[in-house]
């Protein structure tokens, strides 16, 4: 790979990890909020609670806000599952290393658990083991669209100020389950 396209592949990956520690930054914050996580509390609780969040990986803080905000009679399910597959995609970038193999396409060597080489793009039907520069700019708007959302959804939230047994049972079974 010459050095410009290499520079190039670099910035495109760099912009997409860039959003992606966005969206995940935004979801942190509406968990701590919901869970009034950090909120006028002493400093000790403060940092039990700075605990939890960071103990949880995003799925399961995902799946925790969804019961809340379901049981608030908000449904934001397409919103979450958009985030779950920029999620995937992440994982394969981070994880793989990717070149410009033809002009414009950027492939790696993707391989999963279950011995496939190909992989999701968000807002792509087909699966494949490259991205082209348009793909990603493609997903950068898709990725901006969901940082406003979630930064909409923190805006109207209001912290959870009683658990539920059913609330509390529910969220148990999130934090108790395995990551998918």
């Amino acid at each position: 790979m010459n050095p410009l396209s290499q520079n190039k592949a670099w910035s495109y990956v760099g912009r997409f990890i860039t959003n992606f520690a966005m969206i995940e930054n935004m979801v942190n914050q509406l968990f701590d909020y919901l869970l009034r996580i950090s909120y006028n509390q002493p400093a000790g609780a403060v940092a039990v609670d700075l605990f939890i969040t960071y103990s949880l990986d995003l799925r399961k803080k995902l799946e925790l806000i969804d019961i809340i905000l379901k049981r608030r009679g908000v449904d934001e399910s397409k919103t979450f599952k958009q985030v779950h597959e920029l999620h995937d995609l992440r994982n394969v970038i981070c994880h793989f290393p990717f070149e410009e193999e033809f002009e414009g396409e950027l492939s790696c060597d993707y391989l999963n658990k279950y011995g496939s080489n190909v992989f999701k793009i968000l807002g792509k039907s087909e699966k494949d083991n490259s991205i082209t520069y348009a793909e990603f700019d493609h997903i950068d708007a898709i990725a901006r669209e969901l940082y406003k959302k979630l930064f909409e959804l923190m805006e109207s939230a209001t912290p959870i100020t009683e658990v539920s047994d059913e609330l509390r049972d529910a969220m148990k079974e999130v934090i108790g389950s395995s990551v998918h």
